[in-house]
């Protein structure tokens, strides 16, 4: 259970908690290679890079030039930097990895963690970014203690809110974040998942049924085989229809979940028989039924 004011986020197999107001404000790359940064309109609170890198290469040397870099935008910016070293890690997550975690100090207090994981090959830099007088310590351990670089099975995503868990195998080829709208599509060889969240349902609702706007929004092709209510949500089936003689075979589910006032759609298509299992969405406290 997250506690109060606390969140979830999640992106390309990295994962953990953190303010629920430090949200995604730039995001780059992919799995391999890529990077991303939280704010909370404020200012930057965390900026995350990694690499897979493929040649031997050494982390001391690695964190060396990192701290070296530090020391040199310092001097040429005329701004005391205060550093300090090997700050002890606890946790499952660093008994799998080699790397350091520091602190330095100048406009912002700032913990550094550079390690590699020997598990999943990912060379991760992530930075943590406090105001000088800030209690930090309880947030600073709690995203530390959640933090993951990997999963075992499903992947546990998370974005504005919008959590699931990805089945294995599946990797971000689209993705479009609007206010008010996101959407999400992963591919697994010849098969196709798309996520899709809408906000202010009420509003979208207030003239027409789920069934109604879904035909307004998505007038061919899916046919709607089912409507039934599960306890607080209001939802429909559906079946993906497409002549010819390669035709993709689909099916998807909608609904409407009344305590985050939102839409969710999650839609899977495929030219072979569909394997997957259908990824489970926590559209509000609990996991949703229909995930």
């Amino acid at each position: 259970m997250e506690k109060e004011g606390w969140g979830y986020f999640g992106w390309q197999g990295l994962g953990f908690e953190c303010p629920e107001d430090w949200e995604l404000s730039t995001v780059s790359g992919d799995k391999r290679r890529g990077g991303f940064t939280l704010d909370d309109g404020e200012i930057i609170r965390v900026e995350v890079q990694w690499d897979h890198p493929v040649t031997p290469f050494s982390l001391d040397k690695v964190i060396e030039k990192h701290i070296q870099d530090l020391q040199k935008a310092a001097k040429r910016k005329k701004v005391p930097l205060q550093i300090r070293r090997k700050i002890k890690m606890r946790g499952k997550l660093f008994r799998e990895k080699n790397g350091e975690l520091f602190e330095w100090k100048a406009d912002y207090r700032v913990f550094t963690l550079i390690c590699y994981c020997k598990i999943c090959g990912r060379l991760l830099f992530m930075e943590l970014f406090f105001h000088l007088e800030e209690k930090f310590e309880e947030t600073l351990n709690r995203i530390l203690s959640t933090l993951k670089d990997h999963f075992e099975k499903e992947e546990k995503w998370g974005v504005y809110g919008f959590i699931f868990l990805l089945p294995s195998g599946f990797s971000l080829s689209k993705f479009s974040l609007k206010s008010g709208y996101l959407y999400l599509e992963f591919r697994r060889e010849r098969e196709f998942l798309i996520l899709e969240r809408f906000s202010l349902a009420n509003l979208l609702l207030e003239k027409r049924s789920l069934k109604d706007w879904f035909k307004e929004k998505y007038p061919s092709r899916w046919a709607l085989i089912e409507e039934r209510k599960e306890r607080i949500h209001e939802c429909i089936s559906l079946k993906f229809k497409e002549r010819g003689i390669r035709r993709w075979k689909g099916e998807g589910r909608v609904w409407y979940c009344l305590p985050s006032n939102k839409i969710y759609l999650v839609l899977r298509k495929s030219k072979r028989e569909i394997s997957s299992p259908w990824p489970e969405i926590f559209c509000h406290a609990e996991k949703g039924e229909l995930s």
